[in-house]
C-alpha cells in the first residue's frame, strides 16, 4: 500500500506553494501568534489538549474537535469552537465562519485567554493542588 507523504498530497491538491512545512520548531508560540486560527483536528479523543491551552494563550480562536477532556476546556461559541470528530464539512464551516466573521473570533479568542490565565496557568493550578491536598488531610 503506497502512502502518500504530506507534500505530495498537497501539491496534487494544488496547494503546494501555500504551505510551509516547518519541520520540529521550538518556538510554537511566537508560530501560534502568527496565524488567524489554531486547528485541533484529532480524530480519536484526548485526555488534554494542550494545543489547544497553547493556542489559547496565544490570543487566538481555537476550533477543536469535540471529544475527550477537549469538551472540558472549550465551551462551544463561548471561548472556541467545537465540532464533531472527523467532520470535514463542520470543520470548513467553523473556519469559514470565523474567517467571515473576525469580530466573533475576537470575542472567542479573548475569552479564551482569560480562562486559561484563571484555569490553566501554575499559579491556579498550584492552588487547586493546595485545596485538594487540604481536603483530603481532613
Amino acid at each position: 500500500a503506497y502512502a502518500e507523504s504530506l507534500r505530495e498530497q498537497a501539491a496534487r491538491l494544488g496547494v503546494g506553494e501555500r504551505l510551509q512545512f516547518a519541520g520540529f520548531r521550538d518556538d510554537m508560540p511566537a508560530w501560534m501568534k502568527a496565524v488567524d486560527v489554531i486547528l485541533h483536528t484529532s480524530t480519536e479523543p484526548e485526555p488534554f489538549g494542550r494545543v489547544i491551552i497553547e493556542g489559547m494563550a496565544a490570543g487566538r480562536p481555537v476550533i477543536a474537535a469535540a471529544a475527550g477532556g477537549v469538551k472540558e476546556i472549550v465551551r462551544h461559541r463561548k471561548n472556541g469552537w467545537l465540532v464533531p470528530p472527523g467532520n470535514v464539512e463542520a470543520l470548513t464551516e467553523a473556519i469559514d465562519m470565523l474567517r467571515t466573521t473576525p469580530a466573533l473570533a475576537q470575542q472567542l479568542a479573548s475569552a479564551a485567554l482569560i480562562d486559561v490565565e484563571q484555569h490553566f496557568c501554575v499559579d491556579a493550578y498550584l492552588e487547586r493542588m493546595k485545596q485538594a491536598i487540604a481536603g483530603s488531610v481532613r
